[in-house]
């Protein structure tokens, strides 16, 4: 489950996503376009890749040195959580929004009446292109507006997020204990159970005007899967020296492989190779922080991509849950987005004529990674990693202390980066 969570003084908006298996089950951001629009020219495509890895290599990078129990982010659903809110907003609050997500040159929002056009049309097309790029990546998506019977939504506002996100609108008194269950009915059905519960469902204050909801759902399977016959219980070492067991998967095999002083770094395909895990583990004795400032960056990531060869080797990856939550709101400033988060300086005008200001954004995922695969794939022949140099002696990955990873699409575009740090077995 992933909960994408924004609050502000006067209004607070609830986006929720759901994560879930990245081995198995996982799920990622995609939606039902509200229309056809056309595919996304070279040029703005690859824009958009290079402003969502960046973005969330910059957002990752300010959270790592914090050393949370996990950390998981994904800046595609950030960028359209925040795409939403700047079609509320005006000036300098806008124009922080587009500065952050780096909206410049192709990605430049054009304007009608004094809202977001352009830039909505690219972040629908790039996330429904990078969700359907994969045929055993089986993508369910539903948006909804839940609003307080008494704020007045600008007509531009409702226009443009039922145009371009699909949007239903719900008018509801929040001050009724029926709305918190409708809500939850609503997210659990969209996300199969996944999420059952909206967070902050039932604890919406006098404040509380509308809440966003997104509800998504994504099957997939790795393209070679983990024997589970090899799964065995093995200790994994947490950031403070101790130890926990954990079900360790073990496959062997030839896969793109690098390494370095620094880290070893394998990629695993997912369903017809179109998506990829991509783990880095640090040496023994090195930071996570420190791999990230070295390899989550525009100039160094495309680079360590580069590096990855095929060779035969030994991998261990435990079989765990995870959950991360972070306050993107702790962070964002710092990464320039001020203005949204000032009481008296953020103008949302554009949304309601009611004052408000951001007051949180919350981002909480849960992520499962197992042995994964409950049919079989077919390949498509490029994808498959070839048998390695025999003169490259077998690697050996061993996931046991704590690690990183990050999501791909084909098109190098990150769908999520993480770290995981204390594995939880009980799921």
């Amino acid at each position: 489950m992933s909960t994408f969570r924004l609050r502000l003084d006067f209004e607070k908006i609830l986006w929720g996503i759901a994560l879930l298996g990245i081995a198995l089950f996982f799920v990622v951001r995609a939606r039902k376009p509200a229309e056809v629009l056309a595919p996304l020219t070279p040029a703005v495509r690859a824009s958009m890749v290079s402003a969502n890895n960046d973005f969330g290599f910059r957002l990752f990078n300010v959270l790592a040195p914090r050393q949370l129990p996990n950390l998981m982010l994904s800046p595609a659903d950030l960028q359209v959580g925040l795409g939403l809110l700047a079609n509320g907003a005006h000036g300098a609050t806008r124009a922080q929004i587009a500065s952050l997500l780096e909206w410049t040159g192709p990605l430049a929002p054009a304007q009608e009446d004094g809202v977001l056009v352009h830039t909505d049309q690219a972040l629908q097309v790039l996330a429904g292109e990078l969700f359907a790029a994969d045929a055993h990546v089986q993508v369910t998506a539903a948006n909804a507006l839940w609003v307080e019977k008494s704020l007045a939504l600008s007509t531009r506002f409702r226009r443009l997020n039922s145009q371009y996100f699909d949007t239903s609108l719900h008018q509801v008194h929040f001050s009724e204990r029926a709305t918190a269950s409708a809500m939850n009915k609503w997210v659990s059905h969209q996300t199969h159970g996944t999420i059952p519960v909206v967070d902050g469902a039932g604890t919406f204050d006098a404040r509380t005007r509308m809440i966003a909801l997104n509800a998504l759902t994504v099957k997939n399977t790795w393209m070679e899967k983990f024997d589970p016959t090899l799964t065995r219980e093995e200790a994994f070492t947490l950031l403070d020296g101790t130890a926990q067991m954990v079900p360790m998967m073990h496959r062997d095999g030839a896969l793109l492989y690098a390494e370095d002083s620094l880290m070893q770094v394998v990629k695993l395909p997912c369903g017809e190779g179109k998506v990829s895990m991509v783990l880095l583990l640090p040496r023994a004795g090195q930071r996570l922080d420190a791999v990230c400032q070295a390899v989550f960056n525009a100039a160094q990531w495309p680079a360590l991509q580069a590096r990855l060869r095929s060779r035969e080797g030994r991998l261990a990856l435990p079989r765990c849950r995870i959950t991360s939550s972070i306050n993107c709101a702790d962070v964002l400033p710092a990464l320039g987005l001020v203005k949204a988060f000032a009481p008296g300086q953020a103008d949302f005008t554009a949304m309601s004529a009611m004052p408000c200001s951001l007051n949180a954004l919350q981002h909480t995922i849960a992520l499962d990674i197992n042995e994964g695969g409950d049919r079989p794939v077919t390949p498509t022949p490029h994808t498959l990693a070839e048998p390695g140099d025999p003169s490259d002696p077998p690697f050996a990955l061993l996931a046991n202390r704590p690690f990183l990873f990050a999501l791909l699409a084909d098109d190098g575009a990150v769908l999520l980066l993480g770290s995981v740090t204390a594995p939880c077995a009980e799921f």
